[in-house]
């Protein structure tokens, strides 16, 4: 900026030089041809002069902004650019750490370091196609940059806030190994510049190699090779159409289509779409598309985390939204959090004890959240009974989307505290029945089957009787809870009404 900063007050001192020196001329000129008397009706010396100088400064600013500041906006622009020559070179990552409050290590999240590098050759064709399907089909046509996409990238993010990527197969890798994943108009730039650059420094079929063996998969996977062994553990050269269009399409979210992530499904619905585009670019048959959407993958078991599994899997997608996956994983950050590591380890244990005991209720999993409500602090997350479960471990129950149940009396009673009622009202639990719209009668009823008649609404709560809640829900109104409930942070309901 203060190189920037001095070339325009030289601009400006080279472009009055310049308005004197052409005053000066000028006038001489003009002396030189001047007549001793004017001749009626033509332009006085004056405005003649005047229209010259405003020319000939114009005419300065020109070719002084065009032939000399914008060439060295830009030497200094690449002057602050990475080399692509660097895309040669392996990155050598760190270990980022997640420590509980007392600084005890729950987990660590790293890439492979001995990543294997592979020739293009190796890679199956059906994972070239099905990358250059979903990714870049106008990539061995365009020279780093595909201007069509990027421009309707841009409408879509701009005018429909529907903020799409655009960006080329060589401008992932440009991304993903030498630039931050910061959102910004500079670093786009840069991204364009850089792989226009890498275009003419190498061939399409280097580029491809380099990014099938640099982009990440998703958690350690760097590479095909690592992504290959991380989810089917197998060799790449050994994979499927199937499981090719899988790997295809974990590129652009990992943590969104990762069968170990918060939404263990969504994968299905990207290799689909990368089916599809397979089929659009004759790639592939419909019939083996149908083929491979129908056969079942088989993935790894995932490595459990050190400790507190679910929390560590929440506080890496929480880092990855804010700094990127490539900083998460391989910036060795090091982050201090609020959970305290003996409350979580006596949570896990009586979740994993309470579902033990209730199964003959046909109760199957379990979760719990212990924070600190003057702080807000997460002390303890338990996502499900058993982390390793095949069939809902992975899913972390704390932070889904659920039937309230009777964590929401707490909120109901909260809100009658608020207004008017204390902890020694007396409540009526006696049997009740309501109208519905739909000419129903809704009878609710208390777990045990047995009504208490006047009881505190400290013994209402303590019991979690429904009864008593819904007679005092009743009785404050359903907007009261819903507008105390938003403040205290629920963000999924709408209006009451509904």
């Amino acid at each position: 900026m203060r190189i920037l900063l001095r070339f325009i007050f030289c601009c400006f001192v080279v472009l009055v030089f310049i308005e004197n020196m052409l005053k000066k001329g000028l006038a001489k000129i003009v002396l030189f041809f001047k007549k001793p008397k004017r001749r009626r009706g033509r332009m006085p010396l004056s405005v003649k002069f005047s229209r010259a100088k405003v020319w000939y400064i114009l005419l300065g600013i020109f070719v002084s902004f065009f032939f000399l500041f914008l060439p060295l906006v830009f030497v200094v622009f690449l002057q602050d650019l990475p080399t692509p020559e660097q895309l040669v070179f392996r990155q050598i990552p760190q270990t980022t750490k997640i420590y509980d409050r007392h600084n005890i290590l729950l987990a660590e999240i790293y890439t492979q370091q001995n990543r294997t590098m592979i020739p293009l050759a190796d890679v199956p064709k059906s994972l070239q196609e099905a990358t250059l399907a979903i990714e870049d089909k106008h990539f061995y046509e365009h020279p780093g940059v595909d201007f069509i996409s990027l421009i309707r990238a841009l409408k879509e993010t701009i005018i429909n806030n529907n903020p799409q990527g655009g960006s080329t197969i060589t401008q992932q890798l440009i991304k993903s190994s030498l630039l931050t994943p910061e959102r910004s108009i500079t670093r786009k730039v840069k991204e364009v510049v850089l792989a226009f650059w890498a275009e003419r420094i190498y061939t399409k079929e280097q580029i491809l190699e380099m990014y099938f063996n640099q982009v990440p998969y998703g958690g350690t996977a760097y590479g095909v090779e690592a992504a290959a062994e991380t989810y089917f553990n197998k060799s790449v050269r050994q994979l499927t159409l199937a499981e090719s269009s899988f790997l295809a399409g974990l590129t652009a979210a990992p943590s969104v289509y990762s069968p170990y992530g918060l939404t263990p499904t969504a994968w299905k619905t990207r290799q689909r779409e990368v089916l599809h585009n397979m089929v659009k670019l004759k790639y592939i048959s419909q019939k083996q598309a149908d083929a491979a959407a129908k056969e079942p993958l088989f993935f790894r078991e995932q490595q459990q985390s050190l400790h507190a599994p679910h929390f560590v899997e929440y506080v890496k997608q929480q880092l990855i939204q804010t700094y990127g996956i490539t900083a998460v994983e391989k910036g060795g950050l090091q982050i201090i959090t609020t959970l305290d590591l003996p409350t979580e380890e006596m949570a896990e244990k009586i979740v994993r004890d309470e579902v033990e005991r209730s199964r003959y209720l046909s109760v199957s999993n379990g979760a719990a959240l212990i924070t600190d409500p003057r702080k807000g602090d997460i002390l303890a997350m338990v996502g499900s009974h058993d982390f390793n479960d095949p069939e809902s471990g992975n899913v972390n129950i704390a932070t889904s989307r659920r039937q309230p149940g009777s964590s929401i009396k707490v909120v109901t009673y909260s809100a009658a505290l608020q207004h008017g009622m204390t902890p020694a009202t007396m409540l009526d639990d006696t049997p009740v029945s309501y109208p519905l719209t739909d000419g129903q009668v809704y009878s609710p009823v208390n777990y045990d089957g047995n009504y208490r008649g006047r009881i505190p609404l400290r013994d209402a709560l303590a019991n979690s009787l429904n009864i008593p809640a819904i007679k005092t829900l009743d009785a404050i109104g359903i907007p009261t809870m819903v507008a105390l409930a938003k403040d205290m942070g629920v963000t999924s309901w709408g209006d009451p009404k509904d």
